[in-house]
C-alpha cells in the first residue's frame, strides 16, 4: 500500500493549527524540452541531450504535467495557504521572462499558443 505523503504532512500541519504550504519544483530536469524547448538549440546539459525537433513538442508535455500536479494538489487537499515555486524559469536563459513559455497567463488554450494545455488542467486558469 502507497502512503499519501502529502496528505500525511497537510493533516498533521493542520492538526497543529498552522497554515498549510507546499514546496513544488515545476520542472522535471531531465526532460529534454527543458533544455531546447523550441527543438531548435539544445543548450549544455548534464544529460548529452542535442537539438532535436522533437523537443518543442517535449517541452509542451513537461507543461501540460506541471499543471496536472497543481491542480491535484489544489483540488485534493482542501485550502493550501501557500505554494513555493522552485525552477520557474529555463535554467539555461537564467531569467524568469524568458520562460513565458511556460506561464503564459490567459494563453493556456488560445490555438496560437505554442504549448497550450489540455482544457481539463487548465479550466479556470483562462480568466
Amino acid at each position: 500500500m502507497q502512503k499519501d505523503f502529502v496528505g500525511q504532512y497537510v493533516t498533521a500541519v493542520r492538526d497543529a493549527g498552522l497554515k498549510v504550504g507546499l514546496y513544488f519544483s515545476p520542472l522535471n530536469w531531465r526532460y529534454p524540452g527543458y533544455y531546447d524547448v523550441r527543438g531548435t538549440n539544445c543548450l549544455p546539459n548534464a544529460w548529452g541531450y542535442t537539438t532535436d525537433p522533437a523537443h518543442k513538442e517535449n517541452a509542451r508535455i513537461m507543461k501540460n504535467e506541471v499543471y496536472q500536479q497543481v491542480k491535484e494538489l489544489v483540488t485534493q487537499y482542501g485550502k493550501i495557504d501557500d505554494i513555493w515555486w522552485d525552477g520557474g524559469w529555463l535554467g539555461q536563459q537564467g531569467s524568469d521572462a524568458d520562460a513565458a513559455f511556460f506561464w503564459e497567463p490567459g494563453k493556456f488554450r488560445d490555438m496560437a499558443n505554442e504549448w497550450r494545455c489540455r482544457h481539463h488542467y487548465a479550466r479556470g486558469l483562462d480568466r
